[in-house]
């Protein structure tokens, strides 16, 4: 912003001289110029040539009102004598009317000057209430550019401290930015962590869930037991030897302390308690298996042809049982014996299907 301010002194030859003397720069910058005493005088000589012109005013409006009062002219002599002879009537009546028109006219006259007078005070007020008013309008110019310069400074300040505002709001919001982003990348690899580990406990919990499979004894059901039962009663009084492997361990020997006392009351003829089953240390078997005794001079430890055979009553019946109770049956080629009896044989526990 950039303002000019120069003020004449009515019609004197000093205002051109003057008024560039007295200037006011105000920028961005704030940059303030002015001759404080010369300002002052300006502004005394002003006021004291306007009360000059206004009281000229009034000494001139006075003068025209005095100049206007016309003294009564006095009556002559000859006019005094001439009063005392007798008039006629005619000219008493019109002498009576002329007085009573002069009288009024000097009534109007005395009216004017009054007038004239009071004029005369009311320019004078006027006058006066004029420099008056144009000295508080000077004032109130004075106080508006002040006005606009104190703004003009604040929104500086309020601009400035603004732009420091909204820097240091930028900083943070970067930091906060920042910390968003390294906190994201911390969740992403917590989430990853976190699905390895899920992924490690479900495989953890499957393996244990199979370790627990693994290890719980078998053990048949009420139903299976008695669809097991059920199966072996449609050949009764079959004969069966029993016995278990050593690397089935205790829970073949409880397996198989189970399953005897079905296969008695399906009244087939089995070994009555366990010393008379066998302990087989020359075979693995995984679940259970019917070993089905050779031809005389057979060797299972000998590779032989692949052979299919039909199966007997005693053996579909024995299939159909275990089927049953949900346990797979294998069927073995073993050692001929006197009697030719099949023998079922209890081995280690399968590992649980996947």
């Amino acid at each position: 912003m950039f303002k000019l301010i120069a003020r004449g002194v009515g019609f004197s030859i000093w205002g051109p001289i003057c008024r560039p003397l007295e200037i006011e720069i105000s920028n961005s910058g704030g940059i303030f110029l002015r001759s404080a005493a010369f300002s002052f005088f300006l502004e005394l000589w002003q006021v004291s040539v306007d009360y000059l012109r206004s009281f000229l005013l009034m000494i001139t409006i006075l003068i025209m009102a005095v100049t206007t009062m016309v003294v009564t002219p006095q009556p002559t002599a000859t006019q005094t004598a001439m009063s005392k002879v007798e008039k006629p009537e005619e000219v008493r009546q019109i002498e009576a009317k002329i007085a009573v028109l002069e009288g009024a006219k000097a009534k109007k006259e005395r009216w004017l000057k009054v007038s004239i007078v009071l004029a005369a005070i009311a320019a004078g007020g006027i006058a006066l209430f004029d420099i008056w008013s144009r000295s508080i309008g000077d004032d109130l110019d004075s106080a508006k550019t002040e006005l606009v310069q104190a703004k003009d400074r604040q929104l500086q300040l309020s601009m400035r401290d603004k732009d420091i505002e909204i820097g240091s709001i930028k900083e943070r919001v970067a930091a906060a930015d920042g910390k968003v982003a390294g906190l994201e990348h911390d969740a992403a690899v917590a989430k990853g962590d976190m699905a390895k580990q899920q992924t490690r406990a479900a495989i953890a919990e499957k393996e244990l869930l199979e370790l627990k499979e693994r290890i719980r004894p078998r053990r048949l059901t009420n139903k299976e037991a008695a669809d097991f039962v059920a199966a072996l009663q449609k050949v009764p009084n079959s004969r069966l030897k029993l016995g278990y492997t050593s690397g089935g361990g205790d829970e073949a020997f409880n397996f198989l302390k189970q399953l005897m006392p079905l296969f008695k009351e399906a009244k087939w003829q089995v070994p009555e308690n366990t010393k008379d089953t066998s302990n087989h240390l020359d075979i693995q078997v995984i679940g259970v298996a019917l070993l089905i005794p050779g031809p005389k001079g057979f060797d299972p430890a000998k590779p032989a042809e692949p052979r299919s055979f039909q199966l007997s009553p005693l053996q579909s019946s024995l299939l159909e049982a275990f089927k049953a109770a949900h346990i797979d049956l294998t069927f073995l080629d073993w050692y001929p014996n006197d009697d030719q009896t099949a023998e079922l044989v209890v081995g280690s526990k399968p590992d649980p299907a996947p």
